[in-house]
C-alpha cells in the first residue's frame, strides 16, 4: 500500500537546500528505496515536502538511515518548532514520461 506525506517545516528554504545537497552525496544521487515521487518548495513560513513511498516502512527507514544523518551533517539549528507532519494514503499517482521531443 503506498503512503504519502506532507512535512511542513518551520525554517529558510536554504536548510533544505543544504539537506537535500546532503542527502544527494549520500545516495549518490540516487532516490530512496521505495520513493516514488518528491518535492519541495518555498513556503511563507518556511518550506514544505511532498513525497510519495511504496510504503510508510520503507519512508522511515530512508529517514533514519539517509536523512536524519544528511540533517546532522548540515549542521543546521533543529532546536526550533518542530516540522508539521501530515499522512495520507495516495488515491493515485500520475508521473509524465520520457520526452519524446521534437
Amino acid at each position: 500500500m503506498t503512503y504519502g506525506v506532507i512535512v511542513r517545516v518551520p525554517a529558510p528554504i536554504q536548510a533544505y537546500e543544504a539537506s537535500h545537497a546532503e542527502v544527494m552525496k549520500a545516495t549518490g544521487g540516487e532516490s530512496g528505496v521505495g520513493l516514488i515521487f518528491h518535492v519541495a518548495r518555498a513556503t511563507e513560513q518556511g518550506f514544505e515536502m511532498i513525497e510519495v513511498w511504496d510504503s510508510k516502512e520503507q519512508c522511515e527507514k530512508f529517514n533514519q538511515e539517509v536523512v536524519g544523518p544528511a540533517v546532522a551533517r548540515t549542521g543546521v539549528d533543529q532546536s526550533g518548532p518542530q516540522p508539521e507532519v501530515i499522512e495520507f494514503d495516495p488515491v493515485g499517482v500520475m508521473l509524465a514520461g520520457p520526452s519524446t521531443g521534437s
